[in-house]
């Protein structure tokens, strides 16, 4: 129940950002890695289910990251970290996770339509 209202939320997200004019709007952290958005949800995610650290964010933005490395609403220096058991690819089920202040939370692939 609670990764389906994860799913509607992203969802409901990439249909708002689709939605607005050229400018880019979103409440919620977005880092581009590998190709790939992945929105930064509140659902938190233990240290011992990470299994390394991937990068850091190295630039940030105002607008819809592009850029590898790149992360809107996220300063540089912020850790990502691949989770256990959870590939880093192009497909939807696709997450990783971002520490935040030490906290750690998952990030779950953005699909944004064109």
């Amino acid at each position: 129940m609670r990764k389906l209202l994860v799913l509607l939320s992203i969802s409901a997200l990439a249909f708002l950002i689709g939605c607005t004019n050229k400018e880019f709007q979103s409440d919620y952290p977005i880092v581009y890695w590998e190709g790939v958005h992945y929105v930064v949800t509140h659902e938190p995610i233990m240290k011992d289910q990470l299994e390394e650290q991937i990068g850091e964010i190295t630039s940030e933005t105002s607008e819809l990251p592009t850029e590898h490395g790149e992360g809107f609403k996220l300063t540089n220096g912020i850790k990502l970290y691949k989770i256990k058991d959870i590939d880093i690819t192009s497909a939807i089920e696709s997450s990783l996770a971002v520490e935040i202040e030490g906290e750690y939370r998952v990030a779950r692939r953005l699909v944004l339509k064109d």
